[in-house]
């Protein structure tokens, strides 16, 4: 039998191609012993993922070249796509690395691995959000990813916890990570695990950065001429020696005070390079900078020593954690008053703690306690000692009385330890919404006092958005002359030079344009009007248009002029959205217009459907 079967397979091969035995021998997978270890492991997860519910993740490390595109491939033979009458379900969604790696290129490539049609979308935080509804309806269990090693040659170390925060957050739902690369890629896996409350020592182009903190009595002292490890922890801004506050500049020139530095010659200003006791920029002697006693040193050095100690911290009278979670409960309640959006919020509340808000110094990039001057650091710990002192009662008084709910910790969730993150989202309201009998009886209240009753009026008596605004008041069907004045400004000011994004702005008013000349028609009449236009702007670019192509182009200037009653000057041709000479005009132009529709503001895209309904607008 065995000698039939091998004369079928002699049989079988007699007279293949070459090309023919190679494809063959590649889809042939040889298993290594630890790659069937990695097999009966992944199977045993899966099972105890169908009644844990839990994400999991598989790291594996081997050299280059050590099979794990091979893997993968054979990952996706033993799990195969299945056709559904609906849908095709894939248990396993594999890709590699893209370049450049950012969380929104990561997003794309899961959507294109599952055939999604967005899966050139441009906002990240969409794009994760449709990977991970998408993972439900195809049934995907193991998502693996190939070159996990090209994330830090890629990104900087900032960059590396972006993305590894980006690949979280599209694997924690009911998914099991295999993550293959070689030991390069243990970087980003602990990207979440750097220490926090850590200051620099280095001195780098951001010069107003603060450097680590100093004592100038310890300095004083004899052989003091050093600095010690203790003056680089953040949260500690009393010297607990002298029970004076530690300094972080030096008084003289206001320069950061950086030890690594001081010894380099022509660092700053100075020919020769310092000691450790003198600032590296002007020279002036740190141990004679004047510093005043604190108020209730004992307790701050007893609290910042027991924390240094490792001393588990009492939260409530049945609640205790470890100094390690603590630190980052109080990191967490810090960057409230850093982050923009809950920052703002806390800064409109008329409470003590929007004073505090409103004084800190935040220079361009502050996005961490650590980069903060010691003044602010010493107002926001001397803040948010008391919130989990008593917790979580304190705490969620401060959210209450600030407004802060669910929506401002978006974002910031692997900041927060498990217990803060358990009353964020059960202490704490969601969004606010304003339900349809609040919204009806707030437009009453207008009409009977008078005033103008609009969606931005209520908005601002509401303090936020609902979409009961929308269906008790719904859009005009015209805009009136100052919404087209806005309107025409936001389109014409794409054709600035040197502007931020300017392509992306470019994109969004071009499409804006062809909206509006060509309003009064289906959205299938739009996009099938728009490759001819979008084929003529390719062909004027290019140097091969018609007389008709170029006349096209022409009259598209003289009735958005005519439209708009200003002149706009079109000068060269710029293509309404980025293509080359292989690109399809016209899926371009409807991949291109449906975005246009779905990912705008909502205010831009009222506008597009005032214009949409009307064309012209209407005067008032």
């Amino acid at each position: 039998m065995a000698t039939a079967d091998r004369r079928l397979g002699r049989e079988r091969w007699r007279g293949a191609s070459l090309a023919d035995r190679h494809a063959a021998f590649k889809a042939v997978y040889l298993a290594h012993p630890q790659s069937v270890r990695i097999i009966k492991n992944l199977d045993i997860r899966l099972r105890m993922q169908g009644l844990s519910g839990e994400s999991t993740g598989i790291v594996i490390r081997c050299p280059s070249d050590g099979g794990k595109s091979a893997f993968i491939r054979y990952l996706r033979r033993r799990y195969p796509p299945v056709e559904k009458e609906d849908r095709t379900l894939y248990p396993i969604i594999g890709f590699s690395v893209p370049s450049p790696c950012n969380p929104l290129r990561i997003a794309n490539a899961i959507l294109e691995e599952i055939h999604d049609p967005d899966a050139e979308g441009m906002n990240a935080g969409h794009q994760i959000s449709r990977a991970r509804r998408l993972f439900g309806e195809a049934e995907t269990k193991i998502i693996a990813i190939d070159n996990f090693q090209d994330v830090p040659e890629r990104r900087g170390i900032k960059g590396v916890q972006i993305v590894g925060n980006a690949l979280r957050d599209v694997i924690d739902c009911n998914l099991i990570a295999v993550l293959l690369g070689t030991d390069e890629g243990d970087i980003v896996v602990r990207s979440n695990e750097h220490p926090t409350w850590l200051l620099k020592t280095r001195y780098t182009r951001e010069s107003l950065v603060p450097g680590p903190q100093y004592c100038p009595h310890c300095l004083a002292q004899s052989g003091g001429g050093y600095f010690r490890t203790v003056w680089r922890l953040g949260f500690v801004t009393v010297c607990p020696i002298h029970l004076c506050e530690l300094l972080d500049r030096c008084p003289a020139c206001g320069a950061g005070v950086w030890p690594v530095g001081a010894t380099m010659p022509r660092l700053f200003e100075v020919d020769r390079p310092t000691d450790y006791l003198h600032c590296a920029r002007c020279g002036f002697q740190l141990s004679r900078a004047p510093t005043d006693r604190a108020p209730e040193p004992e307790d701050t050095t007893w609290w910042a020593t027991s924390l240094i100690a490792g001393t588990p911290q009492e939260l409530a009278a049945d609640l205790s954690a470890a100094s390690v979670d603590y630190l980052q409960g109080l990191d967490a309640i810090c960057h409230l008053f850093i982050r923009n959006r809950p920052r703002a919020q806390i800064v409109a509340s008329s409470t003590g703690w929007a004073d505090v808000a409103s004084g800190l110094v935040l220079e361009s990039g502050t996005n961490q306690v650590e980069l903060l001057c010691i003044e602010d650091r010493r107002k926001l710990i001397h803040l948010a000692r008391p919130m989990l002192s008593d917790w979580p009662d304190a705490f969620v008084d401060f959210a209450r009385r600030t407004g802060l709910s669910q929506e401002h910790f978006s974002g910031s969730e692997h900041l927060m330890p498990e217990w803060m993150r358990k009353v964020v989202y059960q202490k704490l309201r969601k969004q606010k919404r304003a339900s349809m009998p609040v919204v009806s009886a707030e437009i009453q209240a207008m009409q009977s006092a008078g005033l103008k009753v609009t969606q931005q009026a209520l908005r601002e008596r509401l303090g936020g958005d609902s979409k009961a605004i929308r269906v008790l008041l719904p859009c005009r069907p015209k805009a009136n002359r100052w919404e087209y004045a806005r309107f025409s400004r936001r389109t014409t000011s794409g054709h600035q030079r040197h502007r931020k994004r300017q392509t992306v702005a470019l994109v969004r008013n071009r499409l804006h344009l062809i909206l509006a000349a060509l309003s009064g028609t289906t959205l299938e009449g739009v996009a099938a009007m728009t490759v001819r236009e979008v084929q003529a702007f390719v062909d004027v670019r290019h140097g091969g248009a018609t007389a008709e192509e170029r006349a096209l182009v022409v009259s598209m200037g003289e009735h958005w002029e005519r439209l708009s009653a200003r002149a706009v000057t079109w000068g060269d041709p710029v293509l309404p959205f980025r293509t080359s000479n292989n690109t399809d005009p016209a899926r371009t132009a409807r991949y291109a217009l449906l975005k246009v529709m779905r990912g705008m503001k909502p205010d831009l895209r009222r506008d597009i459907s005032v214009f949409w309904r009307r064309g012209r607008p209407h005067q008032v």
